[in-house]
């Protein structure tokens, strides 16, 4: 539970630092390159630290072992850094063009295409309590934007 507790401090955080640095008309595209750059050698660090290294090793002979098509992991990573890079485009330019509080409320609704679109591609099932979590998600935004 603390761990949780952490994650959504952290990422409640994020957003200030990054409009901070908006606010001091650093270019969005600058931002984006330096933050990965860090988070690049970050992931570097910690892979160096503990059996981090062994366990990707063991994932790249999993790779191997199993024949799995280089061409489709790589059209997977490239897919899911080009997703990535756009969302946090488009992110940062929401930041800097509009009311952190507002926007980072409504970006923040993103488990909800999580769900459904969870839904839609692996066909799992949707309980009672993620309908409702929906529900109020989608009300309040509606609230919102209102």
């Amino acid at each position: 539970m603390i761990s949780h507790v952490l994650t959504a401090l952290s990422f409640g955080i994020i957003p200030i630092l990054y409009k901070t640095l908006l606010l001091t008309n650093v270019h969005i595209v600058s931002l984006l390159i330096f933050s990965k750059i860090l988070i690049a050698f970050f992931c570097i660090l910690l892979l160096c630290i503990g059996n981090n290294f062994v366990n990707f090793k063991k994932d790249i002979n999993f790779i191997i072992k199993n024949k799995i098509s280089f061409l489709y992991f790589a059209l997977i990573i490239a897919l899911t850094a080009f997703v990535y890079v756009f969302g946090q485009y488009n992110y940062f330019s929401t930041l800097d063009n509009y009311n952190t509080n507002i926007s980072t409320v409504i970006i923040a609704c993103y488990p909800a295409i999580t769900v459904v679109l969870s839904y839609l591609y692996f066909k799992e099932t949707i309980t009672y309590y993620q309908l409702l979590g929906l529900i109020f998600i989608f009300s309040g935004l509606v609230l919102l934007i209102n």
